[in-house]
């Protein structure tokens, strides 16, 4: 009997570690009842279908643009998105911990669905038109409940409104969210050794560092603001360096000869402004994995990006996708989707590298993109003639940057994939050996009207990417280009 009671007390031991999304509070349950795509303006819908969370925005006046973040100390998984069929531009950033969106709608309804794995908790920010959103306009649940903030945090298993929350609290649990990603010098930085730029934020200072080991290079740059620069500072200059400021103060022009040390500049935006970087490598525009973000030594998917000060403003340009270096493409390889069916039997994470495109049994298709281990960007779009829908993420349990903005007609992704997984979260299984691993796996997958073509556009770091890396169907069979036509019925 004792035996038994043991084994049945671990079993409920194991399930709480799991933290199974399917735990679920009734408070959420079910969609608020106040839903009415015709009568609210600017308004969110959150609530629960079981395990699974949904986050849908309502407007029923003029266009209208929702920005905002869901965080979690667990992972989400399966990120859909929930888009009407007038193809608004529905963007959402997944990483394990965060998903942060920008839906720009003048649509009835938008949004977006997940689930969450590994914790009962999440907060959520939300925005409309760069604003907080009016908690009025926030309905949790059948019930119709309010939250007393526009950021608020929840607990899936509790049926108890979080009281620790105030009107003037900005993220109640999870404390503030005021720090952008970007702080903190990159641990990636080491003077001397590497080559590269290495960009972060101290409080409201900037700083911009570079380094190369051996031979002198060439770094140079413009940096842009909406606002003006002030306080700049050069850092660790000679004579052959330069840092210059325009009249009016919102152009910082520089020209750094770096060789085996590190140089710099450093300065203050004013009121919070975003700054544009354009960089350059010996009169070349820089490589994107030689430019490290803050302390998790991020890296943009553009050439020309964006760097928000406020985390909390989600900004369409930081790491926008839109600006991935895609280049117009004069012919496609037409290839039959007989070709493309069943998952590539060579796909391995970790082991083998390029993207693996396969139609299932069910008409979905897939893009997945697998790295050894180093990290690479694998960037790209697909376009069709028909009608896209149910996109939905893929990757792996450490996910180093999922992008995906879906319209209508069009897929914009950008995945960073691979690296150094020591700033990535490490879930309820501290001594699992799998949390020290790097990414190695991100994709999507989405369905298309049958017999519509689908036009892939395909790179890695920026460059098209070699055919020999894209397998396509069960037969791993290479296409012969990095732009190829498949249509979604087997023909």
């Amino acid at each position: 009997m004792r035996n038994k009671f043991l084994s049945i007390l671990m079993t409920f031991v194991f399930l709480a570690a799991m933290g199974s999304s399917a735990m679920a509070a009734t408070m959420y349950q079910g969609q608020p009842s106040a839903f009415n795509t015709g009568t609210a303006a600017g308004g969110y819908h959150v609530w629960q279908d079981g395990g699974r969370w949904y986050v849908q925005t309502v407007n029923a006046g003029p266009q209208r643009q929702f920005t905002g973040k869901v965080e979690t100390d667990g992972i989400f998984s399966d990120v859909s998105t929930l888009s009407s069929d007038k193809g608004e531009n529905v963007m959402v950033n997944v990483r394990n911990e965060k998903i942060e969106f920008n839906i720009n709608s003048p649509a009835k309804s938008n949004g977006f669905s997940f689930a969450i794995l590994n914790s009962q908790n999440a907060t959520f920010t939300l925005y409309v038109d760069g604003q907080p959103v009016d908690p009025a306009n926030v309905y949790l649940g059948q019930q119709n409940r309010h939250p007393v903030s526009y950021s608020f945090p929840i607990n899936v298993a509790s049926d108890s409104f979080p009281s620790n929350v105030t009107s003037d609290s900005s993220i109640g649990m999870f404390g503030p969210s005021y720090t952008s990603r970007f702080q903190g010098q990159p641990t990636a930085f080491n003077p001397g050794s590497g080559l590269g730029y290495f960009i972060w934020q101290d409080g409201d200072r900037w700083f911009l560092k570079t380094t190369a080991q051996g031979a002198q290079r060439q770094l140079a740059g413009i940096i842009r603001t909406g606002g003006t620069f002030a306080s700049v500072s050069r850092l660790g200059l000679e004579d052959n360096d330069m840092v210059r400021i325009n009249e009016a103060r919102n152009e910082v022009i520089f020209d750094l000869k770096t060789e085996g040390d590190q140089d710099g500049v450093s300065f203050q935006l004013s009121g919070g402004a975003d700054a544009t970087f354009t960089l350059y490598l010996d009169g070349q525009p820089v490589n994107l994995s030689n430019v490290y973000l803050g302390s998790q030594n991020l890296h943009p998917t553009a050439q020309t990006f964006n760097l928000s000060s406020r985390d909390d403003q989600y900004t369409r340009n930081d790491f926008g996708i839109n600006a991935a270096p895609i280049v117009p493409a004069t012919t496609y390889q037409t290839i039959v989707s007989a070709n493309a069916q069943g998952e590539p039997t060579v796909m391995d994470s970790g082991k083998i590298f390029g993207y693996f495109i396969w139609q299932d049994r069910d008409n979905r298709w897939f893009v997945q993109a697998t790295t050894k281990g180093e990290k690479r960007h694998f960037t790209g779009t697909i376009e069709t003639a028909g009608a896209l829908s149910d996109v939905k993420t893929l990757s792996s349990q450490h996910s180093g940057g999922t992008m995906v903005n879906a319209l209508e007609n069009k897929i914009s992704f950008a995945f960073t994939t691979g690296g150094s997984n020591n700033d990535d979260l490490i879930n309820s299984f501290a001594n699992d050996s799998r949390n020290n691993e790097p990414e190695k796996m991100s994709g999507l997958s989405f369905l298309v009207n049958d017999g519509a073509n689908l036009n892939f556009r395909l790179f890695v770091d920026g460059q098209p990417v070699d055919p020999s890396n894209i397998y396509l169907g069960s037969d791993n069979k290479h296409s012969a280009s990095s732009t190829i036509k498949i249509y979604s019925s087997n023909q």
